[in-house]
């Protein structure tokens, strides 16, 4: 028995961690009760009354199922609010980014000004290495194409910078957001949970504890960083891949008459046989300004199907839960049917000795949650 408790409650060492190894004992312990006790008096019940407890949990499935559909609509109240949080935050990144980029080639652009503190003030050490210049204009194409790559680079690790901030920004929201949905699909699931384990005692004229859902603890900021890794991939290889993209420099083709060209892959610049190469300021930024809107483009799509693979998850975890107590419930009725070969003598004797287990778990419980509140005062 302590074996089937514990792997339960250990097969998530963190959340054991945020809340406590006691009340996660304790909301086992009381399911596992509940189910002992209801087997205990399904051992005394007719084969008749056993199918018609079967029938009863059947019909409840179906009228639970119904129900839970109400919960679809607080689905779609908080996916449109974190699409809304999600809009906002790309909205400021992009703001920020094309803001930030339009100071940094502005010369003797006021260090002191509220304006330039805000947007570049943090990047001091890259902004000042870019060369300023309206027109940059070497005598070699290879000489161009390094201009080029520094001022890409410079560029792109402020650019990525503030996206990893923007992004943490997402991460701590969608936190949040999904901390309120799983409150208030409990609010709302729980008396529904309640209502499948009275439909399991009804006609047996017993006591059963109250079961809670499984409400998952607020993961850390890194948990959930961790937690969302794997969906958010596109997300993050969207950021990255601008910073790979923007060094890519010094590259060659062909063109006609069987020419070689240098050029930068995110760059466009003018070749000039005779007068040299050059590259104006305004097509560098102009580039930078595409590649922002698009990748910022690409990112609040990705995060956009996060959110509904988060938030629809959460809802299914909880129907879940709760049509598989249905279904737990049921099969001990039907074990019983097919058990009934088991005297009441046994039962008894089995529910006895699991009895006095569950009273030293209960002490176990209590001495834990005793050394807890005297940690919590020390």
């Amino acid at each position: 028995m302590e074996k089937a408790i514990f792997s339960d409650v250990m097969k998530n060492k963190s959340a054991i961690v945020a809340r406590s190894v006691a009340d996660a004992l304790k909301k086992c312990l009381v399911r596992l009760t509940n189910d002992v006790t209801i087997a205990f008096r399904a051992t005394q019940a007719s084969d008749a009354d056993l199918e018609a407890k079967i029938a009863r949990m059947q019909e409840i499935k179906r009228t639970v199922t119904v129900k839970l559909v109400a919960l679809d609509d607080k689905i779609k109240k908080f996916k449109t609010e974190c699409h809304k949080v999600a809009e906002d935050i790309f909205a400021k990144s992009r703001h920020d980014t094309e803001t930030s980029i339009e100071i940094m080639f502005k010369a003797n652009y006021d260090k002191n000004s509220s304006h330039w503190k805000k947007f570049c003030g943090g990047y001091a050490y890259y902004v000042d290495g870019i060369d300023k210049s309206a027109v940059i204009e070497c005598k070699t194409q290879a000489d161009l194409a390094k201009k080029i790559g520094d001022i890409n680079q410079k560029v792109a690790q402020v650019v990525s910078q503030k996206w990893d901030g923007y992004l943490q920004d997402l991460l701590q929201s969608m936190r949040t957001k999904r901390g309120q949905v799983q409150q208030e699909l409990c609010v709302l699931a729980q008396p529904i949970l309640t209502e499948v384990v009275a439909a399991g005692a009804s006609g047996f004229s017993i006591n059963l504890g109250t079961e809670e859902l499984e409400l998952p603890v607020a993961s850390t900021k890194q948990k959930f960083a961790e937690e969302m890794d794997a969906e958010m991939k596109k997300l993050v290889e969207a950021k990255k891949e601008l910073v790979s993209k923007t060094r890519s420099v010094g590259k060659t083709k062909k063109g006609k008459c069987n020419k070689t060209i240098h050029y930068s892959e995110n760059e466009n610049y003018t070749v000039s046989e005779t007068k040299g190469y050059k590259v104006t300021q305004a097509q560098i930024i102009e580039q930078w300004m595409a590649r922002v809107k698009s990748e910022t483009d690409v990112s609040f799509t990705s995060a956009s199907k996060l959110i509904d693979q988060s938030v629809v998850a959460e809802c299914m975890r909880v129907k879940q839960d709760i049509i598989k107590r249905i279904d737990d419930l049921t099969a001990i009725f039907q074990k019983q049917i097919s058990d009934n070969k088991l005297n009441k003598e046994q039962n008894a004797a089995k529910i006895a000795a699991l009895e006095a287990k569950l009273q030293g778990l209960n002490s176990l419980v209590e001495r834990l949650q005793a050394a807890r509140q005297a940690a919590g005062s020390a």
